[in-house]
């Protein structure tokens, strides 16, 4: 049970939902002078990353713990924010970030697999980047993608992905995207109770 007796997943659906109706480009409207054009993407980034990885810690240590995502209340790798960025705005993007992040781009694959954005007859470009911030997807589309793809805003990496999907549904986790194998990874994504839609991948076997 939660505080003052509320149950675990009635507490994560009302943060869920106190989080859904804090949209990142509200808080940006409040220092126009300073976001502008890309750095406004940036800046939606960042405040995406916060929001992600503090509701992450709370869904995880409530109920991740059993799927292999989560070590008691400590998460067991780094997880990756995810952030969909149209082709035009894509190279301001990502030169602005790593400026402000003091990152590195880890990998630029500019005909990744589609079946990672629900187009598996497409390729698509997809940009890898780490800093202090932790891991940033940069994922390259037209905008055209099909439900659940641009809502997982966060990916989490598990050492066995097939114990893990079968976790999850004992757990009442609805599976939206069954798995799929890329030459990187094996990956789902799946819904927790509020609404709350990751990605949850293993790294593939060489």
């Amino acid at each position: 049970m939660g505080p003052r007796g509320i149950g675990k997943t009635t507490l994560v659906r009302r943060v869920a939902a106190e989080i859904r109706s804090r949209e990142p480009l509200h808080f940006v409207k409040q220092f126009p002078n300073i976001f502008v054009g890309t750095r406004m993407l940036v800046a939606k980034a960042l405040l995406k990353h916060v929001i992600s990885v503090i509701y992450a810690t709370l869904v995880m240590s409530l109920r991740a713990g059993g799927l292999g995502i989560s070590k008691g209340s400590v998460l067991q790798t780094i997880p990756e924010n995810r952030v969909y960025v149209s082709p035009g705005r894509a190279e301001a993007f990502v030169r602005s970030f790593i400026a402000f992040s003091h990152g590195s781009v880890v990998s630029d694959e500019p005909s990744a697999p589609g079946v990672e954005i629900g187009r598996p007859a497409e390729t698509y470009r997809r940009v890898r980047i780490e800093s202090k911030f932790g891991k940033l997807t940069v994922l390259i589309t037209d905008g055209h993608l099909p439900y659940p793809y641009g809502r997982e805003m966060t990916g989490y990496e598990v050492p066995n992905l097939t114990d893990t999907l079968t976790k999850a549904k004992d757990s009442g986790v609805d599976v939206l995207v069954p798995p799929y194998k890329t030459g990187e990874r094996e990956a789902i994504v799946v819904r927790f109770p509020g609404e709350y839609i990751a990605e949850i991948h293993s790294v593939a076997k060489k």
